[in-house]
């Protein structure tokens, strides 16, 4: 009975340590997943930084040229108007770039945070996992003595 009760426990200590490993591995993964997202967001943030800035530069140009163009339009009125209407565009994609980067900062504060609280339950898990492992380790080897004391016992 008391060896029915003892590889009873064992099994179910078994069971909860794969249980736990498998969780472990499973937020192993979705901590890989984040990492990868996490750093897709960084080179797009990155990318958008860099497209922003050479915006930010055409856009300076093209307020020059309105400007040079302002001091010849009686002849050159239709040429002014392009630029303009280029100004507004690059405009409008100033705006949107900065609303890109704000929502991309936005996540990225959003997938860090979800990156802390992985790793933390991460940490958690694996010390959960350690303790399961040291009874186990002990229920083994309270199994083996018990092994031992029997046979001694029939011998």
């Amino acid at each position: 009975m008391f060896f029915v009760d003892l590889e009873k426990k064992l099994n179910l200590e078994r069971t909860t340590l794969k249980k736990s490993n498998d969780e472990l591995i499973e937020c192993q993964q979705k901590l890989r997943l984040l990492e990868i997202d996490l750093k897709d967001a960084k080179n797009t943030s990155s990318k958008l930084s860099q497209d922003y800035q050479m915006l930010q530069q055409a856009h300076e140009q093209s307020l020059e040229q309105i400007e040079f163009d302002n001091q010849r339009r009686n002849h050159h009125e239709k040429d002014y108007k392009l630029l303009q209407e280029q100004v507004n565009n690059l405009t409008n994609k100033d705006k949107q770039m900065q609303d890109s980067i704000r929502q991309l900062q936005t996540e990225n504060e959003r997938l860090n945070k979800e990156l802390r609280s992985i790793n933390n339950e991460y940490q958690l898990i694996k010390t959960q996992t350690n303790e399961y492992e040291e009874q186990i380790e002990g229920f083994f080897l309270i199994y083996l003595s018990f092994l031992v004391s029997m046979k001694f016992r029939f011998s």
